[in-house]
């Protein structure tokens, strides 16, 4: 083929190419199809007609995205309400339970607030042991003071039952009671003023005491027994030790009376007598016992020669004292010479409770 020839081909087949172009573009848009995207191919429709084929693509750069898009996350931290953070690779974010608060929406507001965890108190109503109105917004919560015990007082329990106490020297410091009645046998609270009168001595002295240079009885010791001491069947035990010096023939007497006060007076329930002209002592004994009532006692002064034991040709004496009023014994000497001495040296005071 000449070089004429080649180019009327070339020229020929341009021109076939163009047109085979147009048709097919020409057919495409007569048919509705819409304009081709990227990675999108051509199938053919009814007939000879091409179509965009919509569900096949080739890809390209369009259709490849990154994970992230377009930005970058390094790291997320936690805020009020959350933990977990902070995550630079991978992790979970948590409600924060060990926050004494969480977030709420409210909605009303669209604004964030704090909300208690545990709750929100509606109401205070008095229970035992306070007084007051119910407490619905804002008030202050008393105790009542007529059930409870105030420490810093004096407390009077009335009608109340103490369970399984427990008492110490401490916590009972000097707290008092009501002294028993003499010869109480039950299971009261005993004072320590009803055991010291229970069967030992309520009184004694080792003191010698001596009378004055007076020819006349007079007092020269005594001891109180204050009301209430005596029950109805108690008996007073004295026991004394006397001692001096005389003058021949004078007459020196000492006795033990019971009086209503610390005088020469009342009954005389021992009267010891000397006549000795030297030194003498005697150690002498007397019993006054309650005949059954409160205002009743008897006894004897005994033999003077005895120690005021053993008999005498006197009868029972008696007395008619109060145990509800206070009583002595009363301590006296008496002696004809001024100049002679009388003493008495030691004196018990016993009250022994009958059972």
């Amino acid at each position: 083929m000449n070089r004429t020839s080649k180019i009327i081909l070339a020229a020929i087949i341009s021109i076939v190419f163009v047109m085979v172009l147009a048709v097919t573009k020409g057919n495409a848009q007569t048919t509705g199809a819409s304009r081709l995207r990227y990675g999108q191919t051509l199938k053919k429709a009814t007939g000879d007609s091409l179509i965009a084929d919509t569900v096949n693509f080739i890809a390209t750069k369009n259709n490849v995205f990154t994970a992230g898009g377009s930005g970058t996350v390094t790291s997320i931290a936690t805020g009020l309400g959350l933990s977990g953070g902070n995550i630079t690779t991978s992790g979970t974010l948590l409600v924060d339970t060990a926050s004494t608060s969480i977030l709420s929406r409210q909605r009303a507001a669209l604004t964030y607030a704090p909300i208690s965890v545990n709750g929100t108190v509606t109401s205070v109503a008095a229970g035992y042991g306070t007084t007051f109105t119910t407490i619905t917004s804002t008030g202050s919560v008393i105790a009542d003071t007529s059930i409870l015990v105030n420490k810093a007082g004096t407390q009077t329990l009335t009608n109340k039952t103490l369970v399984s106490p427990t008492l110490t020297t401490a916590s009972l410091g000097s707290s008092t009671a009501t002294t028993q009645t003499s010869g109480d046998n039950s299971t009261k609270v005993a004072t320590t003023a009803y055991v010291d009168a229970a069967n030992k001595i309520f009184g004694f002295s080792r003191t010698t005491a001596s009378g004055t240079a007076t020819a006349a009885e007079e007092v020269i010791a005594s001891k109180l027994i204050p009301a209430g001491t005596l029950g109805n069947n108690d008996r007073i035990e004295v026991v004394m030790l006397w001692s001096g010096t005389g003058t021949t023939g004078s007459t020196k007497t000492m006795r033990v009376r019971l009086h209503t006060s610390a005088a020469v007076g009342g009954t005389i329930y021992s009267a010891i007598t000397t006549t000795s002209s030297t030194t003498y002592s005697f150690n002498t004994m007397c019993n006054i016992w309650q005949k059954g009532a409160s205002n009743a006692q008897e006894g004897s002064v005994g033999a003077s020669a005895s120690g005021a034991w053993g008999g005498n040709a006197n009868a029972i004496l008696t007395s008619a004292l109060s145990t509800a009023s206070d009583m002595y014994i009363v301590f006296t000497t008496d002696k004809d010479v001024a100049g002679d001495t009388m003493s008495l040296n030691s004196y018990d005071v016993v009250i022994n409770k009958a059972p």
